[in-house]
């Protein structure tokens, strides 16, 4: 006879392993008289705090969460009085799995958002015609090179200042 723990390993095994791994698993836990979903429903589950900075890292988290335990049923635990920060119910066997995961994607998408805006000023001129040396910040050779990747692909922006009565500026 198997243990529970045993058997929940195989129930993993039986949702998200390779094609025969799957079949295999499952006739294990049939024998066992019980299904995956009703193994992996019955793991404990433990909230995990994040804290986010806007929307778009918001639904990175979530997005990422719905990837590593390949599931749109998760459970989202507001925190109103505490601000961006939020608790999802992750199965405790997945916790250091979609904690990594997070750190990850968010790391790499505040990484990019650096570069965007970087890219966005340099293609829309968005600096003084006469600018100081010693305000300009000092880039490598290869954030130079990202910058310039991801300005190719970045729509500029065509605006005019116009004068009118009493000498207001207008743009357009």
């Amino acid at each position: 006879m198997l243990n529970e723990s045993k058997i929940r390993r195989i129930a993993e095994l039986a949702q998200r392993g390779a094609p025969g791994e799957r079949e295999n698993a499952q006739e294990l836990l049939r024998k066992a008289g019980v299904t995956a979903e009703q193994m992996l429903n019955t793991l404990s589950v433990e909230i995990l705090p994040f804290t986010y900075r806007n929307k778009d890292e918001f639904d990175i988290i979530i997005q990422t969460i719905c990837h590593v335990l390949d599931s749109t049923n998760i459970t989202i635990i507001r925190y109103p009085r505490k601000g961006r920060k939020i608790g999802i119910e992750i199965p405790t066997n997945r916790l250091s799995e979609c904690e990594r995961a997070i750190k990850t994607f968010i790391g790499l998408y505040r990484r990019e958002l650096k570069v965007f805006i970087n890219a966005f000023i340099a293609k829309n001129q968005l600096f003084p015609t006469k600018a100081e040396e010693s305000s300009c910040q000092s880039l490598s050779e290869e954030e130079i090179k990202e910058i310039i990747e991801m300005a190719h692909g970045i729509k500029k922006a065509e605006w005019r200042r116009q004068l009118t009565e009493g000498n207001h500026e207008k743009t357009y």
